[in-house]
Formats: structure tokens, sequence, C-alpha cells
């Protein structure tokens, strides 16, 4: 949850495929939450619901297919009790590939998240599934 609102987009069984950009800005004069999505390559920003951002944003990312982008969709969220922040949900490292296309997909994930592990500027935060110990591999990167 932030700024109290879930926001959880569903994009089939592969997860994200592209960086999510979420941008929070805290607006006084706002009476309530605003949400808006650019889309990739877009530049202008278009209001939605929570729900039609959720669906816009895993369009976004099931729309590569199988494959990976660097080119981010963006969601900003405004409001009174929004704090000024902005966060980049990266898709997650892949520890198994069994096939050629999987061996290339977790390379392409690997290489867009390293892309954003060497900028000393960004902090990451790791978010591992507490109930798979294989998947603690990632945690040594």
């Amino acid at each position: 949850s932030f700024a109290g609102y879930t926001f959880n987009f569903v994009s089939g069984t592969l997860g994200s495929r592209r960086p999510t950009v979420l941008e929070f800005r805290h607006r006084e004069d706002s009476k309530e939450a605003l949400w808006y999505v650019q889309k990739p390559g877009e530049t202008g920003w278009q209001q939605y619901s929570l729900q039609e951002v959720q669906k816009q944003v895993g369009a976004a990312h099931e729309e590569l297919g199988k494959t990976v982008s660097a080119q981010p969709v963006h969601v900003r969220l405004e409001g009174p009790n929004v704090p000024d922040m902005q966060v980049v949900d990266l898709p997650g490292f892949r520890a198994f590939a069994d096939n050629a296309d999987a061996l290339a997909l977790q390379k392409a994930i690997a290489d867009l998240n390293e892309s954003f592990m060497e900028d000393k500027n960004n902090i990451m935060i790791c978010i591992e599934q507490a109930g798979d110990a294989a998947n603690m591999e990632v945690l040594g990167r």
C-alpha cells in the first residue's frame, strides 16, 4: 500500500516486463486522490480511475509478449495525503530458465535491472517471495 492505496496490476504469468515509474505528488488543494497514466512513448498524462490505471499498466506490460523493454510506463498519484516521492518497480530477476527463450528473457531482465543498480542515485529495495527459499539467490546480486 502506497499513500493509503493498494496498487497491484496484473500482467499475465510472466509478470512485469518494463519499468513502472510510480510518481507520488502531494497536492494540498486536491480533495481526493487523482490517478494518471503516461503510456510508453507518449508525452501526455491521462486521468483514470485506480482500476483503469491498473488495467492500463497491465496492458503496457502484456503488449511486450515475452520480451523486455527499458521504456517505462509512468503512473502518477496526486492527493492531499500523498508524499512527494518516486518509486520504480522493475521486473523480477529470474532464477530458473529451462530453454533458450527463458534464458534470453532472464538475461534481458538482468541487464535492465543491473543498469538501475549501477546508478549510485538509486536506492534499491529487493522484495522476495517469503515461501520459496530458491528465490533467495537474487539477494546476492
